[in-house]
Parts: structure tokens; sequence; C-alpha cells
């Protein structure tokens, strides 16, 4: 929304972002946590799968002899996001690709929902003085939620982020 408001469709008044780590490189080093292997093995396993089928619908190009052996997404990113999109490293691309970076030239109404206790999510993905400070930007930090919970019940598994986005997008205001 704030990379290039040019762009944004006419059509669009509003937009909802939940659990979004937006400080790609604080992210990465939050998912690298010993609390969080098993969510990194499960990122890694997934990407690797795609990968190694990218590498065989186009032989010569991307080397996956050492796939299995990337830990984190650091050296993941290194290894193939990075280079196959004209970046020198992990650290390169995450500084030209993070969202953070461009909040402050959001032009319509925007709302971001992220959970303090999101693993998934560093310091740097909750923006408070921005929100302060930008009148078309609000941004709501929850105790609890994960990453993409907000579970209110259970067993009818309703969701409190999903109210509030419905309640953004009717209010007349942002």
């Amino acid at each position: 929304m704030g990379e290039n408001p040019r762009l944004i469709p006419n059509q669009l008044q509003k937009v909802a972002c939940i659990s979004v780590p937006i400080d790609l490189a604080g992210s990465s080093t939050q998912l690298a946590k010993p609390m969080n292997q098993l969510y990194m093995r499960q990122f890694l396993k997934s990407l690797n799968n795609k990968m190694v089928e990218k590498s065989k619908q186009f032989p010569n190009t991307i080397d996956v002899t050492r796939i299995n052996q990337i830990k984190d997404f650091w050296e993941w990113d290194s290894q193939f996001t990075a280079k196959i999109n004209g970046f020198k490293d992990a650290a390169a691309y995450y500084q030209a690709s993070n969202a953070l970076q461009f909040l402050g030239a959001i032009q319509i109404p925007t709302l971001l929902i992220n959970a303090l206790n999101d693993p998934f999510l560093s310091a740097g993905c909750f923006p408070e003085k921005l929100a302060k400070q930008h009148a078309l930007f609000t941004f709501e930090q929850c105790s609890y939620g994960g990453h993409v919970g907000f579970a209110e019940s259970f067993p009818n598994s309703q969701y409190w982020h999903e109210s509030r986005v419905l309640d953004f997008f009717k209010s007349k205001t942002h």
C-alpha cells in the first residue's frame, strides 16, 4: 500500500493486514530461535520441496545440492530468494523488501493487527509510534492471538480479527 501508492486501484477503499512480518530481518531472526524450531523445520521442508521442483523445471539454473543443510531463513533466502531476485544476499533482500519502510507512504485507510505472542514476529513488527503519527494507518496489537489465531470461542471457532476487520471496513472513518 505504501510501496507504490499510484498503482492502487481507485476501487480499493480500505485494507486490513493480519499477523504480518513487516520486519523481514527481525522476523527471520525470530523464527530461527530454538522455541520456533518446529515452525522453521516445517517452513523449510515446504520451501525445499518447492525449490527442488523449480530446479527440475529450470535445469542448471538453481543449485539445490546443499538444500538439506540449510537451517534457517537467512541461509535459505541468501541461497535462493536473494539470488533468484537479483540481491546480493538475504540482508539486501530483507532491506529492499521490508514492508516497514513503506508504511509511512500509505494513502488509504489501512489496519494492521499483530499479536504480541506471535512466534513469527519481532519487535520491529509493532509500529506503534508510526501509527500514532499517521492519520490513515491504524495499528492494533493484541496480547494473545499467536499467528493468525485470535480465537474467541471453541468449538465454534469464532475469530476476533475477522469481526474487527469487518467493523473496520464498515466504519465511516478508519
